[in-house]
């Protein structure tokens, strides 16, 4: 596997503008959280 550089992000904004659902998401995307987390989460957000 190919050496990747390292990379830091920071993500500004006011309260209530998505930063973490953003955050969340591009994590996801990415596959750094898996499936079984999201289903996970899916449960809990049913009950």
């Amino acid at each position: 596997m190919a050496e990747k550089p390292h990379l830091n992000l920071v993500f500004i904004g006011h309260v209530d503008h998505g930063k973490s659902t953003t955050v969340g998401r591009l994590l996801f995307e990415m596959g750094a959280i898996g499936e079984h987390i999201i289903r996970q989460y899916r449960e809990e957000r049913r009950r």
